[in-house]
C-alpha cells in the first residue's frame, strides 16, 4: 500500500475537485511554487496540513479526522508497540522510530508536533506502515474555514488601538498577547492608574468587532504598580471585558523558576493566562494539546492520546542564553503560544498579536500554517520581528 506517492495522491485529489494548481493555491492563500513542490513530494508539513484541509482530504488510516497528522502518528507508535499476542512486547520507542525511518530524532520530533519535512514525514508513516492514499474527511472532522487564510502575514508599526479600527470586521479567530503591565519598564510608557485603565478600556474595545464566531481571546498577565503596592492585572481586565460582553473561560496559572528576586518580598514565579470568548460555542481541541500521560501502566481507562494538561502550566522562562532570546525584555515562550494556537484554531486561520514585540507569536502562527497579524509600537521590536519572520517563512 506504501507503493502510493503522497504528491500523485494530492495531484489526483485536485484534479477531482476541478482544480488548476493556480486555482488550489489561490484557496490556500500559498505560492503557486509551493503546491507545485507538495505534489512532487517537497515542501512543509504546515503547507500540506493547509491544502489537505481545502481539498476536504486526509489520509485514509486516520482514526480521527479532527486529530492532528503528528498526534496520530505518535497514537499508532503506541499503539504498535503495546501487544503482541496478549502479553507486552517489542516497545517502539522515539528513537527507535527515528532509526526505522531513517532519519534523526529531532527530525521525527519535528513532525510528530506537525511541523518539518513532507520527505520526513513520508518516511515515517512508511515506518510505521500507513498508507499515503488520501479519502474524503468524514463528517465528523469541522469543515474547513470558508476562507484560508494561511498567506496573511502582516506586521504593522504603530498603536494598535488605531490599527485595529483599519482591520476587517470578523476576521480574527484567535487574539494572543501579552499587553503592557506598566509596570515601570523601560519600554512601556508610564501611566497613573487611572490613565491605564482608560488604555485598556481603549484597546479591548475593539475587539468584539474583529473576532469571527467562535474566536478566543487570550491575555498573559502580570502585575502592575500604583502608588508603591502591586495591583494584579487580572483584576483590572476582568470588568473591563465583561463590560465588552466577553466571557470567561478559564484562568491558567504559569509557574517558571527564575525571574527578578525581591528582599521585601516572595519573588514573582508566576503569571496568569486569562482566556476570554462572546459566547460558549468557541473553538477548542483539546486532542490537539494532550501531553503524555503520568500513568505508565498498561492502563485501558487512560486515553492513548495522552492527559489534559490541565490549568497549571510549567515552562521556563525565556533565558538570556536561549535559542528563543530576542531584544525583547518580556517574551513570551514559544511552548505557551502553540499550545494557545493549536487548542483555539485550525490550519488557514488568522492569529493577532495587538502588542507584537519581536514577532513570536507570528513565528509560532506560521510554522502552524495559521496567518498573523502583529502590531507593534517599538520601530526596533518592528525591524527584529520583520527579520524573524522573512527567516521562519522562507
Amino acid at each position: 500500500m506504501n507503493a502510493v506517492r503522497l504528491g500523485g495522491e494530492l495531484r489526483r485529489v485536485r484534479r477531482e475537485a476541478n482544480l488548476s494548481q493556480s486555482a488550489l493555491a489561490a484557496r490556500c492563500g500559498l505560492h503557486l511554487e509551493t503546491i507545485a513542490g507538495l505534489e512532487r513530494d517537497r515542501g512543509t508539513v504546515a503547507s500540506l496540513t493547509v491544502v489537505l484541509t481545502a481539498l476536504g482530504h486526509w489520509f485514509e488510516v486516520q482514526y480521527d479526522p479532527s486529530q492532528s497528522l503528528g498526534e496520530h502518528l505518535e497514537e499508532r507508535r503506541r499503539k504498535m508497540s503495546k501487544h503482541v499476542e496478549g502479553r507486552l512486547r517489542g516497545k517502539i520507542t522515539k528513537t527507535r522510530l527515528a532509526e526505522m525511518s531513517g532519519i534523526s530524532r529531532p527530525s521525527l520530533e519535528q513532525v510528530l508536533t506537525d511541523r518539518g519535512q513532507v520527505n520526513t514525514l513520508v518516511s515515517v508513516m512508511h515506518a510505521l506502515g500507513l498508507s499515503l492514499r488520501l479519502v474524503p474527511a468524514t463528517a465528523a472532522a469541522e469543515a474547513p474555514p470558508l476562507r484560508l487564510r494561511s498567506h496573511i502575514r502582516e506586521v504593522h508599526h504603530g498603536d494598535c488601538r488605531e490599527i485595529m479600527t483599519q482591520l476587517e470586521a470578523g476576521s480574527i479567530d484567535v487574539v494572543f498577547t501579552s499587553p503592557p503591565y506598566n509596570a515601570g519598564k523601560a519600554s512601556e510608557e508610564s501611566l497613573n492608574l487611572v490613565e491605564y485603565l482608560e488604555f485598556v478600556r481603549e484597546w479591548t474595545a475593539e475587539l468584539p468587532r474583529l473576532l469571527s464566531p467562535k474566536a478566543n481571546v487570550w491575555l498573559n498577565l502580570g502585575y502592575t504598580l500604583d502608588d508603591g503596592q502591586a495591583v494584579p492585572l487580572t483584576y483590572l481586565y476582568y470588568p473591563i471585558m465583561r463590560a465588552h460582553g466577553f466571557r470567561l473561560v478559564q484562568e491558567i496559572v504559569w509557574r517558571y523558576e527564575g525571574g527578578m528576586a525581591y528582599k521585601r518580598r516572595f519573588t514573582h514565579r508566576t503569571e496568569r493566562l486569562q482566556w476570554w470568548t462572546l459566547d460558549n460555542n468557541f473553538r477548542f481541541y483539546l486532542d490537539a494539546v494532550h501531553e503524555p500521560g503520568e500513568n505508565r501502566t498498561d492502563d485501558p481507562r487512560n486515553n492513548p492520546r495522552g492527559k489534559n494538561p490541565g490549568d497549571y502550566w510549567y515552562f521556563d522562562r525565556v533565558a538570556a542564553s536561549s535559542a528563543e532570546k530576542t531584544l525583547h525584555p518580556c517574551q513570551t515562550p514559544e511552548v505557551i503560544i502553540e499550545r494557545v494556537i493549536k487548542s483555539c484554531s485550525r490550519p488557514g486561520q488568522i492569529i493577532l498579536d495587538p502588542f507584537g514585540g519581536s514577532g513570536t507569536t507570528g513565528v509560532v502562527a506560521s510554522g502552524l500554517g495559521r496567518g498573523f497579524i502583529l502590531i507593534e509600537k517599538d520601530e526596533q521590536y518592528v525591524s527584529e520581528a520583520s527579520q524573524r519572520l522573512e527567516a521562519a517563512v522562507a
